[in-house]
């Protein structure tokens, strides 16, 4: 999972803003239901200066759902509750993305792991544990709608293209700047160009190195954009750039 978190702007659109590398694993029941999962992974970098959070809303479930949450983090175990005032199931994993990757430098090295010229970090493992109160039939990964939201101003969420955003968001702000975003017609969170502010990737990446925009690290992306994934779904191993990237 990969962020840019200048939306509604494009800002310098280096995607490595947040970094995540997750997997999904369902738990199940013996009547073959599933009664919870886990989200394991890393933080692999952050080059955000704004302060973000990382949530997870699943599509699928509702708020009733739930019954339990736990998170570990850098070896550190939280209780998680539901977010307050969402209809979906919705779960902050942590507030402030800094908190976990303080490098406690200055200037360019206070990003973790995008600056080459800087301390290479090992990445946060973290590991969300959810049980549910109402068993469900199916999960599939497409429901997890992991996003990052401003610490300082909730309301502003990046989600990823054409995820609508979750009951807390501030609505006045689609349409602003370099978003198109369009309820009536279910675009969200896309530019002119289609480009999106968040992408899920299938394998490890290698994210463009600070202030490099990823469509000159990764070439062949905007192919990939612009004709909706039917060419260049590959994009993010055939870059030769290997300075552009971190």
């Amino acid at each position: 999972l990969a962020y840019e978190d200048n939306w509604p702007n494009n800002g310098d659109y280096d995607m490595n803003d947040l970094v995540i590398r997750e997997r999904l694993q369902t738990i199940y029941n013996a009547n073959n239901q599933i009664t919870g999962f886990k989200i394991s992974g890393f933080i692999d970098a952050r080059g955000a200066s704004f302060h973000n959070g990382f949530a997870l809303r699943v599509i699928s479930l509702e708020s009733s759902d739930f019954n339990s949450a736990s998170l570990s983090i850098n070896g550190s175990t939280f209780t998680k509750a539901l977010e307050a005032n969402q209809s979906d199931l919705v779960i902050q994993l942590w507030n402030d993305s800094h908190q976990f990757t303080s490098t406690d430098e200055s200037g360019p090295c206070q990003h973790f792991n995008t600056v080459k010229d800087c301390p290479e970090y090992s990445p946060v493992p973290f590991e969300l544990d959810v049980r549910l109160a109402n068993p469900t039939l199916q999960l599939a990964h497409s429901d997890l709608d992991f996003f990052i939201f401003r610490t300082n101003y909730r309301g502003r969420e990046i989600h990823f293209a054409d995820y609508p955003p979750t009951d807390l968001f501030d609505a006045s702000q689609f349409g602003k700047q370099d978003d198109t975003s369009d309820a009536n017609s279910g675009r969200y969170f896309r530019n002119k160009n289609n480009l999106p502010w968040a992408l899920q990737i299938p394998q490890q990446w290698r994210h463009p190195r600070e202030y490099i925009d990823v469509l000159w690290a990764y070439p062949d992306y905007e192919t990939w954009v612009e004709t909706s994934g039917s060419e260049a779904s590959d994009w993010f191993e055939t870059s030769d750039r290997q300075h552009h990237y971190y």
